[in-house]
């Protein structure tokens, strides 16, 4: 979200990219039944275009999303 905010997104867009993603990610559904649950809500503009491109990655899908767990970094 740090990058869409430096990009200029609203409060109000990130939300709803925010609401998108979880809906496509971790809802629990496949992205088809997502895609249709989307379909019944309002989302602005950029939620759109993210909702538009999961659904037109039909050759190559799209990336699971995957929870890192422990530190991403390592020091010496």
């Amino acid at each position: 979200m740090i990058g869409l905010r430096r990009a200029g997104f609203s409060a109000q867009d990130r939300d709803e990219i925010r609401t998108a993603f979880k809906l496509v990610y971790l809802s629990g559904l496949n992205i088809s039944q997502a895609l249709e649950k989307a379909a019944t809500m309002k989302f602005s503009a950029p939620a759109r275009e993210f909702l538009d491109f999961v659904a037109n990655a039909k050759k190559r899908g799209v990336c699971p999303y995957k929870k890192l767990e422990g530190p991403t970094l390592s020091r010496p």
